[in-house]
């Protein structure tokens, strides 16, 4: 199955949401912690926690040149505000996330593709 959407909404900006190329492979991290565990001398050990941010990563977003998606995208980037991100597979199931892009907009012009990460503080939450 794919990825169908990602909405983005943002307070200054806007909202506009793009398509997922069809054959999109993105992985996905809920966010929350990530633990390891840590041994002592003696063979005991603990488990320590640390917070990490969400982040879908390796998405392939539908873009037009003419209708100004790429300016959009590098406004939401440039703000030093957060953006509503939704997130929906054809599965079914959607997540919803508060973040913004991360890295590097460069859309292809033959295929009329932005590879995008995006990332966030907390977590994506399921909606669906």
């Amino acid at each position: 199955m794919s990825s169908l959407a990602i909405t983005i909404n943002h307070d200054d900006v806007g909202m506009r949401s793009f398509p997922v190329k069809s054959d999109d492979n993105a992985t996905i991290d809920l966010g929350g912690f990530t633990s390891e565990r840590v041994i002592n001398g003696d063979g005991t050990g603990r488990k320590v926690r640390t917070r990490k941010g969400w982040e879908i990563a390796n998405i392939n977003l539908a873009v037009s040149i003419p209708d100004e998606d790429v300016e959009f995208l590098q406004e939401v980037q440039n703000s030093p505000k957060d953006a509503q991100i939704i997130y929906e597979h054809s599965d079914g199931f959607t997540y919803q996330g508060i973040g913004s892009i991360e890295g590097d907009i460069k859309p292809t012009t033959n295929d009329g593709y932005a590879g995008l990460t995006l990332t966030g503080s907390g977590e994506l939450k399921k909606l669906a």
